[in-house]
């Protein structure tokens, strides 16, 4: 460990996977070969978040630009948070990239982000997983 200080910030130890392991793939597939219910997923870009903005916003009848832009309508934190959710999931940005993209800081992205995880919709996934599969 202290031979690691010399080499300074490297970002590949902040990024997490399946939201409870710190490190890369190689290190979490270990980690889920040891556990015994193996409920890790090893998640890939799956789509461009281009394709998933236009989604979420069709399904939800809202302007792209109302949920990029900086702001506090509360009417539409439930759908941001839903696309910070996927975003990270389903594209593999970081919390510093949609902050950026979405005109927040990256600590609000991780409060939409935990809160979407406790109030899932699984059903409007369903739908815009069949709308970004085709």
């Amino acid at each position: 460990m202290h031979d690691g200080l010399k080499q300074g910030h490297e970002e590949k130890y902040y990024q997490t996977i399946d939201q409870r392991f710190l490190g890369d793939e190689s290190f979490v597939e270990k980690v889920a070969e040891r556990t015994e219910a193996k409920l890790v997923e090893i998640k890939g870009k799956k789509v461009g978040f281009a394709r998933l903005l236009q989604a979420i916003c069709a399904l939800h009848h809202v302007e792209s630009k109302v949920l990029l832009q900086a702001g506090r309508q509360r009417q539409w934190v439930a759908v941001r948070a839903q696309l910070v959710y996927l975003a990270r999931e389903w594209c593999g940005l970081t919390a510093k990239e949609l902050a950026a993209r979405l005109h927040r800081d990256a600590s609000m992205i991780s409060r939409l982000f935990g809160w979407y995880q406790g109030h899932l919709d699984k059903q409007t996934e369903e739908k815009l997983a069949g709308v970004l599969n085709k």
